[in-house]
C-alpha cells in the first residue's frame, strides 16, 4: 500500500480523498433541523433551550451565518450536553455559550451538577468527540465528581457569512 494512502491526515484529505471528504461533509449536513437550516445556529439554540426542563443561560450567541456542516456540528453537540445535563446531571441551571473568534467557533456548555462525567461510560460523550475530531476541532470534558461538568469544543470555521 501507498505510504500517502496509509498517513493519518488532520483537517485536509488528501488530494485523491477529497471528492469522497466533500460527499461526507454534506451527509453530515443533510439531516439538519429546519430551523438550524432556516435561521441558523443561534436561533436553533434558542429553540433548543427553550423546552429544557432545566433553565438555562445563554451567555454568547454567534450572529452570522456559518459553513452549514460547522453549524450543524455545534447544534449537536449542544443538544446532546443539554440532553445529558437534564437526564444525568441533578443541575439546577445550564449555561451555553458559543462565540466565534478568529476563524474558531467554540462552544461551552457547562453545568452545576453533579459532576462525574465519562466518556468512556457510554456512548453519548464519546460519539460528541468523535463528531467533533471529525470535523478538524477538539473536545474537552471537565468534570469532576462533584463539581459540575464543562463540555467544550473548538470547530474550526469557513465561509462566515453575515446574515
Amino acid at each position: 500500500m501507498r505510504r500517502d494512502m496509509t498517513r493519518r491526515f488532520s483537517g485536509r484529505p488528501p488530494p485523491n480523498f477529497r471528492w469522497l471528504w466533500r460527499s461526507y461533509a454534506s451527509l453530515r449536513t443533510e439531516n439538519q433541523p429546519n430551523a438550524l437550516s432556516d435561521s441558523g445556529l443561534g436561533d436553533a439554540i434558542r429553540g433548543l433551550t427553550a423546552s429544557s426542563s432545566v433553565p438555562v443561560r445563554l451567555l454568547t450567541l454567534p450572529a452570522i451565518r456559518l459553513d452549514p456542516a460547522v453549524e450543524a456540528t455545534a447544534y449537536y453537540v449542544v443538544a446532546e450536553a443539554l440532553a445529558n445535563a437534564q437526564k444525568h446531571a441533578g443541575s439546577s441551571t445550564i449555561r451555553v455559550s458559543v462565540r466565534l473568534e478568529r476563524e474558531v467557533l467554540t462552544v461551552e456548555i457547562g453545568d452545576d451538577g453533579g459532576g462525574g462525567a465519562d466518556e468512556r461510560a457510554g456512548t453519548g460523550l464519546l460519539g460528541l468527540r468523535r463528531r467533533i475530531e471529525a470535523a478538524g476541532g477538539t473536545f474537552e470534558l471537565d468534570s469532576p465528581p462533584g463539581g459540575g461538568t464543562r463540555l467544550a469544543a473548538a470547530l474550526p470555521t469557513r465561509n462566515a457569512t453575515a446574515g
